[in-house]
Order: C-alpha cells, then structure tokens, then sequence
C-alpha cells in the first residue's frame, strides 16, 4: 500500500488541454474516486500515474518516490482497462495470472501461491468457471471481470480501476460495491477509481470531481466547479451513511 501524491501535474495531447494543474492527494487504505463526464481527463489521470503516458509538467509520487521518470514495471502500481486489454490467445486463467506472475518473479512467490491467488479472485468475480476459456468465448460483462481481476490479482501498491464495473449487470454490479470495498480492507491497498456515472458511489471514502469548469480560465467558471464539487461531496457522504 502507498499513498500517491499529484502536484501540479498537467498533460496537453496536440491542441487539448487534458489535465492541466492538478493537486491530489490519495491516502493509502482509502479508495478515492474520480467522477466526471466523458473527456473531463479521468483516464487521462490514471494513465499518468501508471506510466502510460508522461507528464509535461508536475510531480507524481507513489509513497516517497518521484516517479514521473520510472517506467511502468517499476512503480508497483495496477490498472484495469475499461476496453478489457486481454491477450486473446491466453485463457482467462493466464490472462489473470500473467501480470502477477511478471510482478512475482522479483519476489520468490511461488506457482502454487499464483494459482491461489487468481482462483480466489475469480470466485470473488464470479468467473471461476470460465477460467479455461478464451476472451473471444465470453461476453462483454464478463470479459471486464477477467479485466478487474487481473488488475486485483497483482500485488501492487496502488491499483488504478478504470469504470471497473460500469458493464457489468445491475445485481453483480450492487455486490461487487460492497466486495470491492472490503477486499481494499483486507489487501490494505490505496485504490483509485474512475467513475463516469453515479454507480461506485457506495464504495467511496473520498471523492476527487473532475470537471472542465476547474480548468477554464476565469473566477466564474472556477466558482461553478467548486460548487458541483460540494454537491457531489454531499450527496457522495450522503449515500455512504446510508450503507
């Protein structure tokens, strides 16, 4: 578990301005939320802090490490797509165990415990039985489940969800909110969850709102931000009291 740090941090893709002076502070044993509508920059953020992308300008720390430099594989950090990003020539089981498996060769965990582990979270998705399949063989809900879980079963210190469960059918969707809040518990790990509907509120301890009305120029438009924040933040620790 580690608490990740963003100051300042701002990306241009050409033309548009997709992140531009953020300051966000995400504890560790917490799951923070991101919440905006589609192109307000919340994947953008998440592939900032994974690696996939580079910073143009600010810091992003993972614990005590500046990691704007670092390649992927070594800022112990996780993410599940929301397009999925399956190997389609591997089984569900070794898309699942893949990346932990990559992440545990440093460590000395063995096969046994790797098999463990990806069986475990399967039963939590619901998706042991399909663990011989392929990608091509399973719907769409299902194959954002084996997107999650290869995400969950990795042994990271920070696990970036993009709209984890926005696919997935109304009654696994309703349990995995509670599910996903325990496992954080019981893992001890500083999540990040990208959101653009109201579906994750249950599960959040602490809301970032992202909206381009931040990002434009001008006290009015700040002003307009700040207010939407404070509603969300409201209406969020509202529906928490109530689960």
């Amino acid at each position: 578990m580690a608490n990740v740090a963003l100051r300042g941090v701002s990306k241009r893709f050409g033309d548009t301005q997709a992140i531009r002076d953020v300051d966000l502070a995400c504890e560790s044993g917490r799951l923070t939320v991101l919440l905006g509508h589609s192109g307000a920059g919340k994947t953008t953020l998440l592939r900032l802090i994974a690696g996939l992308e580079t910073v143009d300008r600010g810091a992003i720390t993972v614990g005590d490490t500046l990691v704007n430099e670092l390649p992927c594989r070594e800022r112990q950090v996780s993410m599940a797509f929301e397009n999925y990003a399956l190997y389609p020539r591997k089984t569900v089981f070794d898309n699942m165990a893949f990346s932990f498996q990559v992440a545990a060769r440093s460590s000395g965990v063995s096969a046994a415990e790797a098999r463990r582990r990806v069986r475990g979270i399967a039963e939590l998705l619901e998706i042991e039985a399909l663990l011989d399949r392929l990608p091509y063989q399973l719907s769409g809900g299902q194959r954002q489940r084996v997107a999650l879980g290869r995400a969950l079963v990795r042994d990271a210190a920070v696990h970036l969800l993009d709209e984890p469960i926005a696919h997935l059918d109304a009654k696994l969707r309703h349990r995995l909110r509670g599910e996903l809040k325990h496992l954080q518990k019981d893992l001890r790990l500083a999540d990040e969850q990208a959101a653009r509907t109201g579906t994750s509120l249950p599960i959040t301890s602490l809301v970032a709102q992202l909206y381009r009305a931040l990002q434009a120029e001008g006290p009015d438009a700040t002003s307009q931000g700040h207010q939407a924040l404070i509603q969300a933040i409201e209406k969020l620790s509202n529906a928490e009291a109530r689960t």
